[in-house]
């Protein structure tokens, strides 16, 4: 044995004590808005009177491009044809289109049940216009809600 520490070999240390090591330096501000530049008296920090930029996701990054909203499904009326697997649905548009869909999350928090012969209202991406979700079950003779 190497004395009353146990089996670790003397005057050696296995793991970091707090304050072995030296803290990271502050970053340095970067010329641009609210920082320091050519142009620009030094401010210290950016002011709350400026707009912050906000972020933006890679396919909002490109030029023109946003996110879809749900205001940008296209809305159809249909009937449920058969339950497939995975809480998916095949449905009959009114227009003769087959689509697959699923329930929307509303739909799935207050469990509202859809069975086959069930007409319902479905949101249908424009990107593909094969898929889409369900987003109102129509009750006998309701016409689609505008």
């Amino acid at each position: 044995m190497h004395g009353a520490e146990g089996c670790k070999p003397p005057g050696r240390f296995f793991g970091r004590r707090p304050g072995d090591r030296a803290p990271a330096p502050a970053p340095t501000p970067l010329p641009g808005p609210g920082g320091e530049g050519p142009d620009r008296a030094p401010t210290g920090a950016q002011s709350r009177s400026e707009p912050r930029e906000a972020t933006l996701r890679p396919a909002q990054r490109r030029a023109g491009a946003r996110a879809l909203a749900r205001d940008d499904l296209i809305q159809a009326t249909g009937t449920v044809e058969k339950i497939l697997g995975g809480g998916r649905y095949r449905i009959v548009l009114e227009s003769g289109q087959t689509v697959t869909a699923q329930l929307s999350g509303r739909m799935r928090r207050f469990r509202i049940r859809v069975i086959p012969g069930d007409r319902v209202q479905v949101g249908v991406s424009p990107y593909d216009p094969t898929h889409g979700f369900i987003t109102f079950r129509l009750r006998e003779g309701q016409n689609a809600p505008s």
